[in-house]
């Protein structure tokens, strides 16, 4: 009989956890944009959101400039830095938020990719502990998501304003493949709890265990 139970190891789950959130975080931005061009919020492409806010009354400007920090900003970048404390976050969170005011918005993509990658490069370089490191969840992490998810984002900011199908259909690719790395990475370490606990069941086979491939 096939195990009922399969748990993948907390550190796949604890990636993927978060990494999901991300995603949620990164569809809340959509649609806080959607509705900045539904009620003409968002400036034209050349013009950066501190010019814009400037032509705006009080009340206009903190409603484009207000909800983007609690309900996008703040989220976001804690996904991408989960080990890092939350006051960090919070005021990372306000640096990139006024950082992003000042980049024009037809480059707010690049921007957000930036930013948020750097970000991630830093909580697991200082704060992700050693033995941790030492595991094929944080080898292939990256080759699965962080490095195609990059590369793709770069391609699709140089080729979208040249390209017509890249203008129409580059996103939404980058947004399948986001949510679709991040289920194969699931499922390919699920698999591997699966075989593992297959071979214990059979004896004479050699156990598969993540954690001694590296």
């Amino acid at each position: 009989m096939p195990p009922r139970v399969i748990r993948v190891s907390e550190q796949a789950d604890q990636l993927t956890y978060w990494a999901l959130l991300g995603a949620l975080g990164h569809a809340s931005g959509h649609f806080l944009l959607s509705n900045a061009k539904r009620y003409q919020f968002l400036p034209p492409g050349d013009v950066t959101f501190l010019d814009d806010l400037r032509q705006s009354s009080f009340l206009v400007g903190l409603g484009k400039a207000g909800p983007g920090y609690p309900l996008f900003w703040i989220p976001l970048v804690k996904t991408y830095m989960r080990n890092t404390a939350g006051n960090r976050v919070a005021l990372i969170a306000l640096l990139i938020n006024v950082g992003s005011l000042i980049v024009p918005s037809r480059f707010g993509f690049s921007y957000t990719q930036a930013v948020l990658f750097g970000g991630m490069s830093i909580d697991q370089i200082f704060f992700v502990p050693h033995e941790k490191q030492q595991t094929l969840e944080y080898a292939l992490w990256p080759l699965m998501t962080t490095l195609p998810n990059g590369a793709w984002a770069w391609f699709e900011c140089m080729a979208c304003s040249t390209n017509p199908w890249m203008m129409q259909y580059g996103h939404i690719l980058y947004d399948a493949y986001m949510v679709s790395s991040y289920t194969l990475f699931y499922l390919f370490f699920w698999w591997m709890e699966y075989r593992k606990q297959q071979q214990q069941q059979q004896p004479g086979l050699d156990v598969v265990d993540a954690k001694k491939v590296m």
